[in-house]
C-alpha cells in the first residue's frame, strides 16, 4: 500500500481547488461590507428592543413583536444585503472608477 502515493494526490487535489489569489483578495475586500451592515442592524434591533420595552406588539400598529425573532431575521437580512452590495461595488462599480481621480469620484453628480 503506497501510502505517500495517497498523500502527494491529496496535496495536488487541494492545490487545484484553491481559488486563484485574486479570488481570495475580492473575498477579503467584500467581508467587512456585510460585517458594516451587521453592526448597524445589531445596533438598530437593540435601540429598538430599548424603546419598545417589554411590549410584545408594535404601539401603533398593534403588530406582533419578538425580540428574538426580529433580531436574528433583521440580522442575516442585513449580513446577506451588505454581502451583495459589496459584490457589486467590487466586482463592477470598482472598474467604472479605477482610472478617475478622487476628486472626480465625490463629486461626479455634482452639475451646479
Amino acid at each position: 500500500m503506497d501510502v505517500f502515493g495517497i498523500f502527494k494526490k491529496i496535496e495536488r487535489l487541494k492545490f487545484s481547488i484553491m481559488p486563484a489569489p485574486k479570488t481570495f483578495r475580492n473575498i477579503f475586500r467584500i467581508i467587512p461590507f456585510g460585517l458594516i451592515w451587521l453592526f448597524f442592524s445589531i445596533v438598530y434591533s437593540l435601540l429598538e428592543r430599548a424603546l419598545l420595552g417589554n411590549l410584545d406588539h408594535y404601539p401603533s400598529t398593534g403588530n406582533p413583536y419578538n425580540f428574538i425573532r426580529t433580531f436574528f431575521v433583521t440580522a442575516a437580512s442585513a449580513l446577506l444585503l451588505g454581502l451583495l452590495v459589496g459584490t457589486i461595488e467590487i466586482l463592477s462599480l470598482n472598474r467604472l472608477f479605477l482610472k478617475k481621480s478622487f476628486l472626480f469620484k465625490n463629486f461626479a453628480q455634482d452639475n451646479h
